[in-house]
């Protein structure tokens, strides 16, 4: 089983230069069943984290994210012109992300998970088919990086480095549980644009050379 590890700021910035557009393109390669890229969005190693809900978390992060990424409201994810408004909007899908959870699982959702499994599911719609390739890409710019153990040990050593901003603390065993409010959530998330913008990469990168590549064995295996 691959483990996570952390990587020097100037190693972090080889692989992203290096193996990131490979495994970004062998990723973003389009897919016409929208309804099968928010089934595979999130896997078993994800919902294992979860515990004591009154129904399957698989079931409810999958009949929550069917009910909001419908075919129209993820054609019209391109039209979201800056960071700005797409971080606003991932916000919101993380609210009633949150507040759908509450409900079905009779059990509040971690601010770190509420974040993560939105982002992932971004990520994977970003493959339809029916996105333009244009829009895909300007997609792609602005797509967050899914924070789990896996990114954040990556980043970890950028982190502490203060080469992208002020100096933080990532700990060696931190999971997305580690991310406990926006503001932690927000720092994490533009270290990573920051790193990625030194490689001329976009952000989201950071989780191909993180999870991808530590998976490449079995290519590109779904969280």
């Amino acid at each position: 089983m691959p483990t996570a590890r952390a990587i020097g700021p100037e190693e972090l910035l080889d692989l992203l230069r290096r193996r990131g557009p490979e495994l970004a393109k062998d990723f973003f390669r389009p897919e016409t069943d929208l309804l099968n890229l928010i089934k595979v969005a999130v896997m078993g190693n994800t919902f294992r984290a979860f515990h004591n809900l009154q129904r399957r978390p698989s079931e409810i992060f999958r009949e929550w994210a069917a009910a909001r990424f419908t075919p129209e409201t993820v054609a019209a994810l391109p039209r979201i012109r800056s960071q700005a408004d797409f971080d606003t909007a991932h916000q919101r899908f993380t609210n009633d992300l949150a507040t759908y959870w509450g409900d079905q699982g009779k059990k509040p959702i971690g601010v770190g998970p509420a974040f993560k499994l939105p982002a992932l599911l971004f990520k994977s719609v970003a493959r339809w088919s029916q996105l333009p390739a244009n829009r895909r890409d300007q997609l792609i710019q602005f797509l967050p990086v899914p924070l789990d153990s896996y990114s954040l040990l990556a980043l970890k050593e950028c982190a502490a480095s203060g080469r992208h901003g002020t100096a933080f603390h990532i700990p060696n065993n931190a999971t997305m549980a580690f991310i406990d409010s926006a503001d932690l959530y927000a720092q994490v998330q533009g270290l990573a644009r920051e790193v990625a913008k030194e490689a001329g990469v976009p952000a989201v990168y950071v989780d191909f050379v993180a999870w991808d590549d530590a998976h490449s064995k079995t290519p590109l295996a779904p969280k």
